[in-house]
């Protein structure tokens, strides 16, 4: 059996976020449990080639978290960039990654997923209508993996955007 990289490795470091009310939790009442923001190192990422992981470690950068901190504008994101001699657009989906990885339920598992399904940000997944997230994962899954058994339940993407809404509110 093929195990994931998520299943090797674990969050580093867990930061307690408090809960405000929000409708979807009445849905979902394992998410009412305080949401924790989770980091992860960045090797984690799906996508972050080890050579361009070595060089963001080059750069001081091992966590999703340290990454999400140092590159938070478009003038910090170019000029990581340059140093590291990719393209903008590299750091801007690694940054992307980093933060959907932060939501507990969704981690280094399925941020890639979210991204590929237009999904960019905690902030914009805490805003998605549920059942239409769900078929955007769905379509995004049967076109890369040619399985809609894989495809996440939505019971799960509920959990997601739930937690989503806790972290994006909290971020405010």
């Amino acid at each position: 059996m093929k195990t994931s990289r998520q299943d090797k490795a674990s969050p580093i470091v867990r930061k307690r976020v408090e809960y405000p009310d929000a409708g979807v939790l009445e849905d979902f009442p394992e998410a009412r449990n305080p949401v924790v923001a989770v980091e992860w190192p960045l090797a984690e990422l799906p996508g972050l080639s080890a050579e361009d992981g070595e060089g963001l470690g080059q750069c001081g950068l091992t966590t999703t978290t340290q990454l999400r901190q140092q590159a938070a504008t478009k003038k910090a994101q170019q000029l990581l960039a340059e140093r590291l001699r990719v393209r903008v657009e590299s750091v801007q989906k690694w940054v992307a990654l980093a933060e959907l990885s932060s939501v507990p339920s969704v981690g280094c598992q399925y941020c890639g997923l979210l991204l590929h399904a237009g999904v960019a940000s905690v902030g914009q997944l805490a805003q998605m209508p549920l059942h239409r997230l769900h078929q955007q994962i769905l379509r995004v899954q049967v076109a890369m993996m040619q399985r809609r058994d894989l495809c996440p339940g939505v019971e799960d993407v509920g959990r997601w955007i739930a937690e989503a809404k806790v972290l994006a509110t909290r971020a405010r």
